[in-house]
């Protein structure tokens, strides 16, 4: 049996290479589905759409919109990615640390 982190980056690193997605979005949506590895998160859900939430999620935070709608690349609906988002926001305490631009 596969770990869920370990499958979870997977399906992440073949949709971002199925698309053209920016790495940074890659790398901020691996971050916190490492982060937020959490079983009953994972229980009897697509991984596509925790995928979908987890790259959706990290797009927003970047404010990348190039990505979306995150729901057509992966295969799944709208309502889906919206309710692993939610699970994401009320299953953790998400805080964002902002670093000012250097010039």
């Amino acid at each position: 049996m596969i770990p869920i982190k370990l499958a979870i980056d997977r399906y992440i690193s073949n949709l971002v290479k199925s698309t053209r997605i920016d790495s940074r979005v890659r790398r901020l949506a691996t971050e916190i589905a490492n982060k937020s590895n959490n079983h009953l998160l994972a229980d009897s859900k697509s991984p596509n759409g925790l995928v979908a939430a987890y790259l959706y999620f990290a797009a927003i935070l970047l404010g990348v919109k190039s990505c979306l709608p995150m729901s057509s690349l992966a295969g799944v609906t709208e309502f889906e990615v919206r309710s692993r988002c939610k699970d994401l926001l009320t299953c953790f305490k998400i805080t964002i640390t902002v670093k000012p631009l250097s010039r």
